[in-house]
Order: C-alpha cells, then structure tokens, then sequence
C-alpha cells in the first residue's frame, strides 16, 4: 500500500528533476527556432528553478506527514519530524 504513493511520489520528482535538464539542452533550439533572446532564455531558466524549488519541498513535507509519519518502523528509527523540519530549513538556503 505504502509503496505505490512512493513510486508515484518518487516519479513526480523525477520528471521535475528531469524536465530541468531537458529544458537546459533545449535552450539553444527555442533561442534558435522562436527567435528568443537571451533575457527570454534566462527567465525561463529562472522560473523552472522557481518552481522546482518550491514543488520538491512539498513533494517532501506531503510524503512525511501522509505517508511516512504513520509508518515511523519504515524509517530506520529515525521519526519523520526529526528531520522534516532541519531539513525544510537547509533547502532554503541553498
């Protein structure tokens, strides 16, 4: 039961995770093609990071508190928010 919602988590991070390196290798085609200058360019860029940055954190903090949290043996002993906390603090400073 538990893994399912998982996968299905763990997939939502590996699209966005993904979707970031494709746009990268795709910059110099939509430049090319529809004629986008550099400035276009960068705030693409600058808004999939955006929103990369804020969906992976909620990705996180929803797998903790629905899915973990009631399941703390499938945590090696380690409770959800003993690290939930820390670890949504670091994310943002980097």
């Amino acid at each position: 039961m538990l893994s399912k919602y998982v996968y299905g988590l763990s997939l939502g991070h590996f699209v966005v995770d993904f979707s970031q390196g494709a746009l990268a290798a795709l910059l110099p085609l939509l430049i090319a093609q529809h004629h986008f200058n550099y400035a276009i360019a960068a705030t693409l860029v600058f808004a999939m990071n955006l929103v990369s940055s804020i969906i992976q954190p909620l990705f996180y903090s929803t797998a903790v508190w629905l899915f973990i949290r009631p399941f703390p043996h499938r945590l090696d002993n380690y409770p959800g928010p003993f690290n939930h906390r820390p670890g949504l603090r670091n994310a943002r400073l980097g």
